[in-house]
């Protein structure tokens, strides 16, 4: 049996939404979740001896601990893998790079201002290089440490009414969106692995567009603080997601041998 701490942001909540429907197809894993708000998140470190805490937690954050995780510490040291859920690596900084510059090495694309490749490329580098050293801060070079970004938006959010979002629309239908959806995913990868720690995105045949989630796995997603309420916000995803994010995780990670 392999043991896995499931750890992060509000993101979670999809796995946690999806738990029961995990135990039964996956009988031979157990797994734990530690989970809270993305300001706290940002927090969680793992100490020398491999307890997880939130650095400086508040009252509140204590309180919102033990009632959604049952305590204010994980200790991690029993585990086989821990998955840590919900980091951006940058990206709204990154695509609003993309998105107001043309790059003058590409076709246009309807930017306001201009950039050279190399430029964006080392930007882009900078940025993710950043959020990889902080991750390392929290959870140093241990191999258990499997990464997963938080899921792109819903397609949905390319269509006015509930949830749109007018940077996002302009990403999905951005020329270059492949190519830079690609750089971004490689960046990750690279600067994950110098640091011994893994990587796994979201699946392919849960994504829409470019760097989008089809809408199907928005449908129902619920609150992981409480799972009694629904979100309609277009980019915390459902148990259907939760579903196959696992499947894919213990396919690529737990099955290996």
């Amino acid at each position: 049996m392999s043991r896995v701490a499931i750890i992060g942001s509000s993101h979670v909540g999809a796995l946690r939404q999806a738990a029961p429907q995990i135990a039964d197809d996956h009988p031979t894993h157990q797994f734990t979740f530690f989970a809270m708000p993305g300001a706290a998140f940002r927090r969680m470190r793992m100490d020398a001896q491999g307890v997880l805490q939130i650095h400086d937690a508040t009252h509140g954050e204590k309180k919102l601990s033990r009632e959604v995780n049952g305590d204010i510490f994980l200790d991690l040291k029993p585990f086989d893998r821990i998955w840590v859920i919900g980091n951006r690596y940058g990206f709204g900084r990154i695509m609003r790079l993309y998105l107001e510059h043309d790059v003058l090495e590409w076709p246009p694309a309807g930017g306001k201002r201009t950039m050279s490749e190399a430029f964006g490329a080392k930007a882009l580098q900078t940025v993710v290089e950043e959020s990889c050293a902080r991750i390392e801060d929290r959870f140093g070079r241990d191999n258990r440490v499997v990464m997963t970004p938080g899921p792109y938006f819903s397609e949905s959010a390319l269509t006015k009414g509930v949830g749109f979002d007018k940077w996002m629309s302009k990403i999905f239908v951005h020329p270059h969106a492949a190519h830079i959806e690609e750089m971004f995913e490689t960046e990750i990868r690279d600067r994950l692995a110098a640091r011994n720690l893994g990587l796994m995105l979201q699946p392919d045949h849960t994504r829409a567009l470019h760097m989008a989630t089809k809408a199907e796995f928005v449908r129902d997603a619920r609150d992981f603080r409480n799972l009694d309420r629904q979100l309609t916000d277009l980019h915390h995803m459902n148990a259907a997601f939760g579903l196959e994010l696992f499947t894919a995780f213990v396919e690529l990670h737990l099955n290996t041998g």
